[in-house]
């Protein structure tokens, strides 16, 4: 046998195809050179954003006065500007915790506040009405002097009815998911002003009862640190057990809903996120008449803000906010392909 017999021998020719595999590992950074990740929540909110300068908030959510998302302009020099949602929007809905959610806004932290939408129907979130609460209840069942329209009372060591109810939701629901919230204030606005004619008038009445449509302020925050509810009192004032609590109404007009004005302007809009043809809680003080009955507002059927006593039937919309650089594994916000948070 000769060598090159041999060799063949040894190795054979062979005709073969070599398929070349690997991962591309592409990585985005911010301007700052920290990496940024392309399912960031928060960034998914910021890139659809646009400038709230000329929207009337005096006036309801429409295709010309606000629909879509937008940065809160008195934020925007902030490190990190509210983005909110307004008007007849289509893609903010969330999954998480098992339990359909729409986004409210954005916190000066980076965090995502969300607002309570029911359970999911094989993903699906498109509930309305009592299927978007998760019950119905008293605000309070004292109701005779100012100190009932808090969400506590008695220098906040004694626990409102409503949140109660919330406290033990929560802990039968997304107790094991607190991780994945942040500690965001709950504005419970108490100071007030005394009015001969009609008693006691607290600061979200005075600010968001509007006598035209031009009056109107929005204010996210608080006067006194007492009604300011967080977890942590280093950031406000530490009473509550759970990071969660319950709409206000500036972020309700915010968001495109009308305050009542009169029996042919009653302030109503149905084409926002927030309608959800069921009336149900916020967390601002309104009113106690010179009978001294408590009353607080509330988000109305048809999305119009209006007073009722604290001790009425309504629904209950929890809010909360989920940390900070949450991402999301899919989704693009709609009812049917919610957002769907880990």
């Amino acid at each position: 046998m000769y060598i090159k017999d041999l060799h063949e021998s040894l190795y054979p020719s062979i005709n073969t195809n070599l398929t070349l595999e690997g991962r591309i590992n592409y990585i985005q950074k911010n301007n700052d050179g920290t990496i940024r990740n392309k399912n960031s929540l928060y960034e998914q909110i910021v890139k659809e954003t646009q400038s709230d300068v000329g929207i009337n908030f005096g006036a309801i959510s429409s295709d010309t006065n606000g629909k879509g998302v937008y940065t809160f302009s008195r934020t925007a020099n902030y490190a990190y500007p509210i983005y909110y949602y307004r008007g007849d929007v289509q893609n903010n809905n969330v999954l998480f915790g098992n339990f359909c959610w729409k986004i409210l806004r954005t916190t000066t932290t980076g965090g995502v506040k969300l607002i309570y939408n029911g359970t999911p129907n094989n993903g699906v979130c498109n509930n309305v009405g009592e299927a978007s609460e998760i019950g119905k209840s008293i605000f309070n069942i004292e109701d005779t002097g100012a100190k009932y329209v808090g969400y506590m009372y008695d220098n906040n060591t004694t626990n409102s009815t409503i949140k109660t109810i919330i406290d033990e939701w929560f802990e039968n629901n997304l107790l094991d998911y607190q991780e994945y919230l942040e500690d965001t204030p709950f504005y419970n606005e108490r100071d007030y002003v005394v009015d001969e004619k009609s008693g006691i008038r607290f600061a979200p009445r005075i600010r968001n009862w509007r006598m035209t449509e031009s009056n109107i302020i929005i204010k996210l925050g608080a006067k006194n640190v007492e009604d300011v509810f967080t977890v942590n009192s280093s950031i406000g004032n530490g009473a509550l057990t759970y990071p969660v609590g319950l709409i206000s109404s500036d972020e309700a007009l915010l968001a495109g809903e009308g305050v009542y004005f009169s029996s042919t302007d009653t302030g109503a809009n149905t084409n926002c996120f927030l309608s959800s043809n069921s009336a149900y809680w916020t967390l601002s003080p309104d009113l106690v008449f010179l009978d001294m009955i408590s009353r607080v507002l509330f988000v109305g059927p048809t999305g119009i803000i209006n007073s009722t006593l604290v001790h009425s039937n309504a629904g209950i919309r929890v809010v909360l906010s989920l940390q900070p650089g949450t991402n999301f594994l899919s989704g693009d916000g709609t009812v049917n392909t919610p957002y769907l948070i880990k």
